[in-house]
């Protein structure tokens, strides 16, 4: 069994090369372009949730009768279209709430690598927590301070 599967992965090698070259023109473009990198992503995301929001509607629909709970599908749809659509008319305000999310993140792995360092930590490396921690909360503050810079960073 191991010996097809080891064959019939082989015999792929030409699809590695294609997804290998894919992935470096990717890199490439989002080295030298991230503005425009950022808004294809933004742009597949608003995709996404429009896609979602029409399958939870679908679902809702052809649940309803069957489930007791199937008006929380359709809630769910009708919210989700609604941020779709306002997600692709204004893709500024879903760069803005990724970088948020990414600085409040950020900002609270420092506080806990520090506390870490503060409480948890006796085997000499307090040190290591503790710069980790406050390079996580300067980063964390930067990225809530200028938002939309940071997401191109």
């Amino acid at each position: 069994m191991a010996r097809e599967i080891k064959g019939y992965a082989g015999s792929l090698w030409w699809l590695f090369v294609v997804v290998s070259v894919i992935l470096v023109v990717f890199g490439l473009v989002t080295l030298f372009y991230p503005g425009l990198t950022l808004a294809g992503l933004v742009g597949v995301f608003a995709v996404f949730v429009v896609v979602y929001g029409l399958v939870e509607l679908f679902e809702g629909f052809s649940a309803a009768g069957k489930r007791d709970n199937w008006w929380l599908s359709l809630l769910a749809g009708v919210l989700l279209l609604g941020l779709g659509v306002y997600l692709a008319k204004h893709p500024g305000i879903s760069v803005t709430a990724f970088a948020l999310l990414i600085g409040w993140t950020l900002l609270l792995r420092g506080v806990v690598d520090a506390l870490i360092g503060l409480f948890y930590s006796r085997d000499g490396h307090q040190l290591h927590w503790y710069i980790t921690g406050a390079l996580g909360i300067i980063a964390g503050l930067l990225t809530w301070s200028y938002p939309a810079d940071s997401a191109l960073v």
